[in-house]
């Protein structure tokens, strides 16, 4: 793909196989030398916004948002930064002075990229 862009960008517009972009992407992934994302590592998207019930607090970005009964612990599949946004709005809507504390229980750590999270995982076991 890469190499048709630079030959001919009107070339690259056109379908290509998936078999030739996995090829591409395999040569790319086992090419690549950095200290964090090296060979045989991949980005994975960390955000599910499907992820729905009835118990939740319709936040956008911030899904399964909910209270556990009767305390003051809130728990939520992983934002979106602006899902963190709305979440830390609505913690504070009624008492602006609030403290919160945010515990993320991910093994590894989270990357957010024009807004959305990331995990580094393994890419012969992404899950």
């Amino acid at each position: 793909i890469f190499k048709k862009v630079k030959d001919d960008p009107s070339a690259a517009l056109q379908l290509t196989k998936p078999s030739e972009i996995s090829t591409e992407f395999e040569l790319f992934v086992v090419q690549r030398s950095g200290n964090v994302l090296g060979s045989g590592s991949i980005l994975k998207n960390d955000h599910f916004p499907t992820m729905t019930s009835t118990r939740d607090i319709n936040l956008p970005g911030a899904p399964r948002f909910k209270r556990i009964l009767r305390s003051n612990i809130f728990v939520s599949g992983i934002p979106t930064v602006h899902g963190i946004s709305q979440i830390c709005q609505f913690l504070t809507s009624e008492q602006p002075s609030t403290s919160i504390v945010w515990i993320n229980l991910r093994e590894e750590p989270t990357i957010f990229m024009n807004g959305k999270p990331f995990v580094l995982r393994n890419r012969e076991n992404p899950f």
